[in-house]
């Protein structure tokens, strides 16, 4: 065992709010469920490319954590299905951030209110989630879901977005041709 182990800590500053104080009118708002549970939110400072390639510079962004947990954990086989997909982005080196990844699956609770349809097998949600990830890249655009007129993928170039939407293709259509013989063939990607 080594005598020394580097481990490297973030410290982000977060600006805690609750309800009744709300964002700004173009934010989404919380269905009543969650607002009586759930009242606090957040604004985190996020480093942002400036379009133009400068400077790095921040923004702060709006942070719902303990509302997105709470959506999450209503739906069935999502919270597992996420940890998979995020399993897989780290398993693939896919440069993705978690958050884009939950961030999906926020946009998909709202596609699809009803129930059933988080009940599924799992690995049918993942290949899912994974076409969605695959559309999103390949169209450029995850929408941040608090406020839609911020694209999550904005900081990735074109280029790099269409090669990791190609390679979760080949990988779909791979998972799709072998699964009927290889029943564990999403193992093999994990």
């Amino acid at each position: 065992m080594p005598d020394h182990v580097q481990v490297d800590v973030d410290f982000v500053p977060v600006i805690e709010f609750s309800h009744p104080q709300w964002p700004p009118k173009h934010v989404r708002k919380l269905p009543d469920s969650l607002t009586a549970k759930k009242t606090k939110w957040f604004i985190v400072p996020k480093p942002k490319k400036k379009q133009n390639g400068d400077d790095n510079h921040t923004i702060w962004r709006l942070a719902f954590h303990e509302q997105e947990r709470e959506m999450i954990n209503d739906k069935g086989i999502l919270k597992p299905v996420c940890r998979m997909l995020k399993k897989f982005r780290d398993e693939q080196n896919l440069n993705i951030a978690s958050y884009y990844l939950k961030t999906l699956f926020l946009w998909e609770i709202d596609s699809n209110p009803n129930i059933e349809f988080w009940r599924g097998r799992q690995i049918d949600m993942f290949l899912h989630m994974l076409e969605k990830l695959a559309e999103r890249l390949k169209n450029g655009s995850i929408p941040y879901y608090w406020d839609s007129r911020y694209n999550l993928l904005d900081g990735l170039d074109k280029q790099n977005k269409e090669n990791l939407a190609n390679r979760l293709i080949n990988v779909i259509a791979d998972i799709k041709r072998r699964i009927p013989e290889e029943p564990h063939i999403v193992a093999k990607y994990l």
